[in-house]
């Protein structure tokens, strides 16, 4: 584990990020599904990641409409 000493350059507080240690042994997988006609697009996006001590999950849902 580690701690980063941040701030944005616009100005503000300084601000501190703390990190976890980097494990040797990481499973990732995503997967997606797209549809698109001449109206619309709709996407759906997964992202899962897992490793000792540690599971992630990410989800996306994109939908645009042409007009």
């Amino acid at each position: 584990t580690g701690n980063i000493d941040l701030s944005f350059a616009a100005g503000g507080a300084a601000f501190v990020l703390n990190t976890a240690a980097l494990t040797q042994n990481v499973i990732s997988l995503g997967a997606g599904l797209f549809y698109k006609n001449d109206h619309a697009t709709i996407s759906f996006d997964y992202d899962g990641e897992k490793a000792s001590g540690y599971t992630g999950h990410t989800g996306t849902v994109t939908v645009r409409f042409r007009f």
